[in-house]
């Protein structure tokens, strides 16, 4: 043979693998533990609940130290955890967190919680003393749907200068978010001893199955000055006898974009006799109380 096929067949005969090899020093010790599993697990009846339990995990990791006892008391312990479950739970059906319908819940909730504030003030649709009734009642429901929904509602019904003098009385700025000033509003005029917290629910108040202690009186025809802006008086009412609680005169403005009523101006009139006659106001007779 020339050198040249010498040097091949010596380089071949090196890198050969052997043909017989020692099986019992050569397997990995994984593998051998693996086969000893399956083995072990063949060797399992039928009717064990043990077998249904391999079934259902068919990979247990094994370390280099584990044993044949060792692996029974896991099995054991996976057997008695799913007889309580079982027990816990006759249908065996285990309760799944869904987040889709979670989300479909939450789109839900605020497509309902917008389709009610929709019919709130502003509203082309209510005439003056439905939008004072409907403003009122958002007032009374300030927690509804969503906490400071009715001081909000208020000040989207209000025209910039009412606005700005609802903004004063919290001491916030003009360019304050609608947000906080709504929260400041809740918060003053629900205070004990106010005299507009009779206009909040603020669970002190005495009502009758969710309903404020007054009801709405309009005792006069609606002064429509034919200009976009009108005047009403509303009164509110002791539910229980009829007392004159307060007199209220609304002016009111027509929105330009749709012509919803906005409230323009407030007057309030306390007859009640902690509150008479009211911050900054006069005395009247008591024939008109």
């Amino acid at each position: 043979k020339t050198a040249v096929e010498k040097n091949f067949h010596n380089m071949q005969n090196k890198h050969k693998r052997p043909t017989t090899t020692n099986t019992s020093n050569t397997m990995p010790q994984s593998l051998s533990l693996t086969f000893w599993l399956l083995v072990t697990t063949a060797q399992l009846p039928s009717a064990s609940p043990f077998s249904s339990i391999v079934r259902r995990q068919p990979c247990v990791r094994q370390g280099p130290t584990t044993s044949p006892r060792r692996l029974h008391q896991h099995l054991s312990s996976n057997a008695n955890n799913n007889n309580s479950n079982n027990n816990n739970n006759p249908s065996n059906e285990e309760e799944v967190f869904d987040l889709d319908t979670l989300q479909q819940r939450l789109i839900q909730m605020q497509i309902d919680s917008f389709e009610q504030e929709v019919q709130l003030p502003p509203n082309p649709h209510l005439s003056s003393k439905d939008f004072v009734r409907q403003l009122l009642r958002a007032l009374w429901d300030n927690s509804n749907p969503l906490p400071d929904t009715g001081f909000r509602v208020l000040l989207r019904s209000s025209t910039p200068l009412w606005r700005h003098c609802l903004f004063h009385s919290v001491g916030a700025p003009d360019n304050a978010q609608d947000e906080v000033v709504a929260s400041a509003l809740g918060e003053a005029i629900g205070r004990p001893n106010n005299q507009f917290a009779i206009l909040v629910d603020n669970g002190e108040t005495i009502s009758n199955n969710g309903e404020p202690p007054f009801v709405l009186d309009f005792p006069t025809d609606v002064v429509d000055y034919g200009d976009g802006t009108c005047w009403l008086e509303c009164r509110l009412r002791a539910r229980d006898n009829g007392e004159l609680l307060v007199a209220m005169g609304w002016q009111l403005q027509r929105q330009s974009v749709d012509g919803a009523w906005l409230v323009d101006q407030m007057d309030w009139q306390d007859f009640r006799d902690e509150y008479r006659p009211g911050i900054g106001r006069e005395e009247w007779m008591r024939i008109c109380g």
